[in-house]
């Protein structure tokens, strides 16, 4: 029975890992087209956010439109 504990544990912390990092993107997406929309004047989006978590901080960002509303 301590060897099944000994296992579980690491093997249910794997798994929430890597839910997290496919839901990552999602989730920085629509937090960025909601900032982008709450800027007054402008209207932007960002279509796809590709993130790289072993270069910390380096996110490439692409197909991104902005327009200045005049």
């Amino acid at each position: 029975m301590k060897l099944k504990k000994r296992y579980l544990i690491p093997a249910l912390i794997l798994v929430l890992l890597l839910v997290i990092r496919i839901a990552l993107p999602h989730i920085v997406t629509n937090y960025v087209n909601r900032v982008l929309n709450e800027i007054p004047g402008h209207r932007g989006s960002v279509s796809d956010v590709d993130l790289h978590l072993y270069r910390v901080g380096n996110k490439l960002k692409k197909h991104r439109t902005s327009n200045k509303n005049t």
